[in-house]
């Protein structure tokens, strides 16, 4: 079992870039990381409770505390007594799930304290007698959407576990913290690092002139916009016979259909775009639950007379030396290269959530929905795949300093557009693909506050 405190930790890296992000703008709410968790089927509180109770005892990252004075601050893993969890019955609402969604964004919009707690917020709605919303809430200086996902694996296996009457022990099932401090440490006294760090700044020293879809860029909202536009289920599996075809990830094929996209509208032929990665690397790849994820700056050039099917090759590349890197972190680029805090590097993002395994509680399916992973300096453009159904949707989040809500649907209807073209005929120029967005036979447009 874990150890009840631990004390006199150092920061991970990730921890100490967030809290000065949060530092900067200590009443911003978007330093966060939250997830829906929609059970299909009905959900026994009592066990619930028991099951999310083990798995936080065992989960350090959740319990721990800013300890040290503010100029060398320092962290240790305390009880777990500062959270609580909350059962909202919100199934004699007109819209239970709008009901749900309310209360979720109304506690979203509280900022974060790391310095004081509480870290975490847990509640369990009961929206109908065979549907559950399971809502966490915890500050990225704790943890990121990864954990989010791990921890909510967890407290499906053993609440499954207690209601077919097995064991529910959780054991040793999350990597302490420690251990990831001391790795960490390692890899930043190693070669590797300073290999890393030669390799970002190869990339990056000419960088370009940052461009985006909005022609300007402002600071991280403490807000965020979305919509989501789904795919059908044959364009869906249209874009899995295409990265298995080619044999490369699903977040390659965003960053160049977003590249495609984004360099065609601003006429620019030269991009750094950021791609978010969750940094599970090693022997503690599967049970690593902290703040660890990165994004990494990806460089690609979608000239018009090249081939999209090039433009997909040089992006997976790209992607795949990348990923060599992916521990050196954008805060230390930043660094290198003397980029301002208010000057954008990897501002556009893309990526992809394909292929989750799913989650149960008990005989039931659930759905995660993400809610928030963190600020969006930009636009965050995300293919993601729903684990219970395997629908397949491309989210867009937007900066509202400078989108408004139909600008973000209008690039989410013709992202789709454009990765339909490109999934369906990937032999023609990147200056043949159609923009417009009209004709989008067989997509289903929605906008999408939460999920």
């Amino acid at each position: 079992m874990p150890e009840t405190t631990t004390l006199d930790l150092p920061m991970l890296a990730g921890q100490v870039d967030t809290r000065l992000a949060q530092q900067r703008d200590p009443a911003s709410p978007a330093h966060q990381v939250a997830h829906c968790v929609e059970i299909h089927g009905p959900v026994d509180a009592t066990l619930f409770a028991s099951a999310l109770q083990r798995v936080i005892n065992a989960c350090e990252t959740l319990r721990l505390r800013v300890t040290g004075p503010a100029g060398d601050p320092r962290q240790e893993v305390g009880p777990a007594d500062g959270w609580s969890w909350r059962m909202v019955d919100v199934s004699d609402a007109s819209d239970s799930r709008a009901a749900a969604q309310k209360w979720m964004r109304d506690d979203m919009a509280t900022p974060p304290d790391p310095e004081r707690g509480p870290h975490i917020t847990q509640a369990l709605f009961r929206a109908a007698p065979d549907r559950y919303f399971w809502y966490q809430r915890v500050h990225r200086f704790l943890a990121d959407g990864y954990t989010c996902r791990l921890v909510a694996a967890r407290v499906g296996e053993v609440y499954k576990a207690l209601a077919d009457a097995r064991d529910g022990t959780v054991g040793d099932t999350f990597t302490p913290i420690r251990r990831l401090a001391e790795e960490e440490a390692q890899y930043r006294a190693s070669p590797s690092y300073e290999e890393d760090r030669r390799f970002w700044i190869r990339q990056l020293t000419d960088r370009p002139c940052p461009v985006n879809l909005a022609g300007r860029f402002a600071a991280a909202s403490r807000t965020r916009l979305r919509h989501a536009v789904e795919l059908t289920p044959r364009q869906g599996r249209a874009v899995r016979s295409l990265t298995d075809r080619l044999q490369m990830g699903p977040s390659a094929l965003m960053l160049a259909v977003t590249a495609l996209y984004t360099g065609r509208l601003t006429r620019t032929d030269d991009l750094v775009l950021g791609l978010p990665v969750s940094c599970r690397t090693g022997g503690t790849a599967d049970t690593a639950a902290g703040m660890l994820s990165n994004v990494l700056a990806v460089r690609l050039t979608p000239r018009p007379d090249q081939g999209v099917i090039g433009l997909i090759c040089q992006a997976s590349q790209a992607v795949e030396e990348a990923l060599l890197h992916q521990r050196y972190r954008l805060g230390d680029v930043r660094r290198d290269l003397r980029v301002h805090e208010r000057v954008p590097l990897a501002a556009t993002q893309a990526g992809a959530v394909l292929g989750d395994d799913p989650l149960r509680f008990g005989p039931y399916p659930a759905t995660m929905h993400s809610l928030c992973e963190g600020p969006v300096e930009d636009v965050s453009c995300t293919l993601r795949e729903r684990s219970a159904d395997r629908r397949m949707y491309l989210e867009v989040e937007a900066n509202p300093a400078l989108y408004e809500q139909a600008e973000v649907a209008t690039h989410a209807a013709r992202l789709v557009r454009v990765l339909v073209e490109v999934v369906r005929a990937p032999g023609r120029l990147v200056e043949e693909v159609d923009l417009s967005g009209e004709g989008t036979s067989g997509v289903r447009t929605r906008a999408s506050r939460l999920f």
